[in-house]
């Protein structure tokens, strides 16, 4: 074979696998900067939750050191949550 030909034949084959590669590295960022968006999302949607949790948790506080104690319904909460498990630590001992 002629060594032209050989060159010529190298060069297309290269070029082919150029754009292959090319193909596949721009559908894999696509992929990447969409989880990217993703994330950033959640991040914000976390940021958001979390910056009200904090919120709240500053008015139960500021709640409990003004009446000195907690809010009824979280006080009935816990007590029946309480009792519940007390209940259930009892009939374990009778059996």
């Amino acid at each position: 074979m002629d060594s032209l030909m050989k060159a010529d034949i190298f060069f297309v084959v290269t070029t082919v696998a150029v754009f292959f590669v090319t193909g596949v590295a721009v559908w894999v960022m696509v992929y990447v900067v969409k989880i990217l968006r993703n994330v950033e999302n959640i991040s914000e949607t976390v940021k958001t939750e979390t910056k009200k949790l904090s919120q709240d948790i500053d008015g139960l506080r500021e709640h409990v050191k003004q009446r000195g104690a907690l809010p009824r319904f979280l006080l009935r909460w816990m007590g029946r949550a309480g009792g519940a498990r007390r209940e259930r630590a009892h009939a374990s001992d009778k059996k």
